[in-house]
């Protein structure tokens, strides 16, 4: 868990998942759709029992791939939650007894769907889609979920050496829509450090020019410590995408975003985290039905209550912002931009307001190949 000084309680290429993928992403990875016909299995045979990529660490319940909801494709990750004072599921990449595989954690990267073609040192992003349970507030200029990342150096072994154990934090309320998430390179804590201390970007995590952060990684989790849903809980996954932004993007002081659109009352909110440092830098947001990237800035338009102070102070980092008052009308999708006002640099969040269902694809092999 987190650290801070002040006591915390609120603390590839496919048509459908890919469509917010743009001519700026040069590579662009699915690391898990959810459309096998089964889970990865990682430990075929643990004390009698099987162990798979994707588990249960913290809370009684259990995982299922199902049709029930999904954001796009046929299927998504469903995990439901019978009891547990605190949530946590994992990308849990533990090989044993594993045909081809060592004993050992293994990088993210092996799991992707298509690891033959994965190039190193590009990807810096990872877009997951989320639906978080009923009964989840915000707790605004705080968090109640954490993205918890483990990473190594490219020759290690083990699940951490020479790299570390990071946190980014997120903010997310039970609307009943998905929410999509961009983690960055740029951590919001590291296991260990002063809470209320500002974190570098982890880029280069090992130092390594040639491996990025998200190539490095070798587990993480979604946490959720603080605020407890309504039990039974289940909390749906998909799409979780790895790729490389190549426009310049103020991750610096802007990062961990996240979009939720809600169509029964166009609503739009949009989360981050600021840079803890600048507790009085006001953040300004716009919007735009074009990418901002391509307009720039001065054209896209200021946003309903558009300008946003700082909540919180110090490790309190979190960002909000939410409107019923842009017509969305007509549109598939609206650009959401937010910039420091003491910085040039803005981040952008491309947020789809329509839930049509996307082109099938093709059932993936139900075991990957070790590399």
């Amino acid at each position: 868990m987190v650290s801070i000084k002040h006591p915390i309680r609120c603390a590839f290429m496919v048509a459908g998942a890919l469509a917010l993928a743009s001519a700026a992403q040069a590579q662009s990875v699915i690391l898990d759709d959810f459309e096998a016909p089964s889970l990865f299995v990682v430990q075929p045979n643990t004390s009698g029992a099987q162990k798979y990529l994707w588990n249960l660490y913290l809370g009684s319940g259990a995982a299922t791939l199902t049709t029930e909801d999904k954001h796009d494709g046929n299927q998504a990750l469903k995990i439901n939650y019978t009891s547990g004072s605190e949530m946590q599921f994992q990308l849990y990449t533990y090989t044993e007894a594993l045909s081809g595989w060592s004993n050992d954690w293994q990088f993210m990267r092996r799991f992707v769907k298509n690891p033959s073609s994965y190039q190193t040192g590009r990807n810096n992003r990872m877009r997951f889609w989320i639906k978080v349970p009923a009964g989840l507030t915000i707790n605004n200029g705080n968090h109640n979920i954490e993205f918890g990342t483990y990473a190594r150096c490219s020759t290690c072994s083990g699940a951490e050496d020479r790299g570390g154990h990071f946190y980014h934090k997120l903010d997310i309320a039970s609307t009943g829509e998905w929410t999509q998430v961009i983690i960055d390179t740029h951590p919001d804590h590291e296991r260990g450090a002063n809470g209320d201390a500002e974190q570098p970007d982890q880029l280069h995590v090992s130092g390594e020019a040639n491996f990025t952060y998200f190539d490095l990684l070798t587990r993480f989790y979604i946490h959720m410590p603080y605020d407890q849903p309504n039990f039974p809980a289940n909390i749906y996954l998909d799409s979780f995408e790895l790729y490389e932004e190549t426009r310049p993007e103020n991750v610096d002081q802007v990062r961990a975003v996240h979009a939720t659109y809600v169509p029964s009352s166009n609503q739009l909110r949009i989360g981050w985290m600021r840079k803890k440092t600048e507790e009085t830098v006001k953040h300004e947001v716009r919007y735009s039905f074009s990418d901002i990237h391509t307009s720039g800035w001065e054209n896209a338009t200021v946003a309903p209550s558009g300008t946003v102070t700082p909540p919180g102070d110090g490790g309190y980092n979190g960002m909000f912002w939410s409107t019923t008052g842009i017509n969305l009308q007509g549109h598939d999708r609206v650009y959401i931009a937010i910039k420091p006002q003491n910085s040039s640099g803005f981040r952008q969040i491309e947020v789809p307001l329509t839930n049509a269902p996307a082109a099938v694809v093709p059932n993936p092999p139900a075991n990957l190949k070790a590399q």
